[in-house]
């Protein structure tokens, strides 16, 4: 097939160049805001939302306006599709959906985490509303849903004991509405985290390797505290391990540390909060498949962890780059000087916003998820077709917003 032999609503990259060149980019605009939604990759349990099972390498529109790329529409309503076995999409049976499907009837939904996430596996969901409470379903089998409970180890009925196929309150109305990366959240590593209105930060689920930040390998399963009270951004990576910075600029990191995720310049583990370097013009901070990644607020953007797929973007097929394959643990700087939004990938692949509203992306190509039509990784950053509000991706599926 022709490149610019499309199916409609499937982007080739000769019409992607015609809409930069015509001036049709989509302009960055505040969380939030109305946009369209598109998805791309792995389709294997509908979770693209295109009414079939058919992988995309290029993104393909979702009907209707949406607010968060999570799945809540621009009237608060709170839509799920895909796998469905334990429960997780949120609409009380176990029945996978390959187009979008709203759940209860509620237009309060302000944002939505790991509903979209591509996985054939029992997986767990949260979402928040525009009064600031907290909402979780799905698997709970240790717990990692918040809501002081967990059905039992193994891959026994216990598992789904005290599950929920609807959403069910985490106590609290201080839970995060504004503000860009405040909840962190990992298909299957079982553990989330989530900045609250007066900065303070709260983890649960599982603590294997010190995930949780606690000093220990307790698992919890309702939210307990990190201390401070001046958290700013919080990102859960596709491993046992979560990066944060602080309003003081401070970066922050804890838990598995195999590859040098956590920036220490070692691979120690830590379960409780560790400083990398000493930099305090940190801004925003992003997690992947046993990397890390930040912004500093002079838009340059830092990368560190597993490289095995180039997802450090340190184009290393040159003479001068770090060797293919070369994990780096500590940060390593990727050009340039307007990057704004480091954003979680689909495994082994990683993305980032620049402040003219293009969105870029890295690494291991996921079977298309990183929107390029071609089957390749990318060592060094690659511009997704157009641009866009966000960008979101997990396992093998990403999704971007672009302004409606």
């Amino acid at each position: 097939m022709a490149i610019t032999d499309k199916k409609p609503g499937v982007w080739g990259l000769d019409q992607t160049y015609n809409k930069i060149n015509q001036g049709s980019i989509w302009n960055y605009s505040a969380f939030g805001d109305a946009g369209t939604l598109w998805s791309m990759g792995y389709n294997n349990g509908g979770d693209l939302g295109q009414n079939n099972r058919t992988k995309y390498s290029s993104p393909v529109q979702i009907p209707g306006t949406w607010k968060d790329i999570g799945g809540v529409k621009s009237d608060g309503t709170l839509w799920s599709w895909g796998y469905n076995s334990i429960g997780a999409l949120g609409l009380n049976d176990t029945t996978n959906r390959s187009s979008p499907v709203q759940v209860g009837s509620d237009t309060t939904w302000n944002s939505s985490h790991g509903m979209i996430d591509n996985s054939d596996s029992e997986k767990e969901a949260f979402g928040i509303k525009t009064d600031g409470t907290l909402w979780a379903w799905g698997w709970n089998h240790i717990g990692q849903l918040g809501l002081n409970d967990a059905g039992g180890p193994g891959p026994t009925p216990s598992q789904r004991q005290n599950s929920r196929s609807s959403p069910t309150q985490i106590p609290g109305t201080t839970w995060p509405t504004t503000g860009y990366n405040k909840f962190g959240w990992s298909l299957s590593y079982l553990s989330s985290a989530a900045i609250k209105t007066d900065g303070t930060l709260w983890v649960w689920g599982a603590s294997w390797q010190g995930a949780l930040g606690q000093n220990s390998e307790t698992y919890y399963s309702s939210p307990v505290q990190i201390p401070g009270t001046t958290w700013k951004s919080i990102s859960r990576g596709l491993s046992y391990s979560f990066t944060a910075t602080k309003t003081d600029g401070t970066l922050w990191a804890w838990g598995k540390n195999e590859y040098g995720s956590l920036g220490q310049n070692n691979t120690t583990r830590y379960s409780s909060p560790v400083q990398i370097g000493s930099d305090t013009d940190w801004d925003i901070t992003s997690g992947g498949s046993s990397t890390g990644s930040a912004v500093k607020t002079d838009g340059t953007l830092w990368v560190w962890g597993y490289n095995r797929w180039g997802q450090l973007g340190q184009n290393q097929d040159t003479p001068t780059s770090i060797p293919a394959h070369t994990s780096c643990s500590s940060p390593v700087q990727i050009p340039g000087t307007t990057w704004t939004r480091p954003v979680q990938m689909p495994t082994n692949s990683m993305g980032a916003m620049k402040t003219d509203g293009t969105v870029w992306v890295w690494g291991f190509y996921n079977g298309g998820a990183l929107g390029q039509n071609y089957p390749a990784n990318y060592h060094s950053p690659v511009q997704i077709p157009g641009a866009g509000i966000n960008l979101r991706g997990s396992t093998s599926v990403a999704f971007v917003m672009k302004e409606a």
